[in-house]
């Protein structure tokens, strides 16, 4: 007949359907599973400072037009609070303001590195400076710009040149207790722009 159908065809049809099922639902029970384990063993709490690196997306990224270069901002890694663990998701406030909803199976695959607020972080920041500065007029003004700021333990070099008209300086401090790493890479990028306006209004009075 037309439409017998064999035994072998349903097992066939069978096998195909639930390996199609099984690959689609492999996702939804990874993230189930390590949802469960996240939540029954605590390891992951709301209020809890995290950096997970290790599967997250990586996106193009376009430097930026101006003159600040911070090589750690490059880093695939995303940093930030934990708001909520749920059982498909955990949802995460990142440095930058923005909540993030990151698949259980990604948390709890990958390295996560607990940060205590109180633990002190290394902040570098990179500017670029012309070549009709003198070098060593720049570095001391910037350096004593942030130690009048309250920055003792920064640390301002001189580290390439970029090309034939520009060099780039390198401030490195520690941020202070309490204290984001976005909020004192921004204070210092404002008192280093500021040394440079200075500086370029002294050229032009010259």
């Amino acid at each position: 007949a037309l439409f017998e159908v064999s035994g072998t065809s349903v097992v066939a049809g069978a096998t195909v359907s639930g390996l199609v099922i099984g690959l689609g639902l492999q996702p939804i029970l990874a993230n189930l599973f390590a949802g469960l384990i996240l939540l029954g063993t605590g390891f992951l709490k709301p209020g809890t400072n995290v950096k997970i690196s290790g599967g997250l997306p990586i996106s193009p990224v376009a430097f930026p037009a101006y003159k600040m270069f911070s090589r750690d901002e490059f880093i695939p890694v995303l940093r930030g609070v934990v708001v909520e663990v749920g059982l498909m998701h955990t949802k995460i406030l990142s440095d930058s303001g923005e909540i993030v909803k990151i698949p259980n199976n990604v948390a709890f695959s990958n390295s996560i590195v607990m940060e205590e607020k109180e633990e002190p972080k290394i902040v570098k920041v990179r500017y670029e400076f012309s070549v009709q500065y003198d070098p060593e007029m720049v570095l001391s003004k910037v350096q004593r710009e942030l130690v009048e700021k309250g920055y003792n333990n920064c640390k301002v070099y001189l580290e390439e040149q970029s090309d034939k008209n520009y060099y780039i300086i390198l401030v490195v401090t520690v941020t202070p207790p309490n204290r984001k790493m976005r909020e004192i890479r921004s204070d210092i990028l404002k008192h280093i722009i500021k040394v440079h306006r200075e500086l370029a209004l002294q050229q032009n009075n010259k």
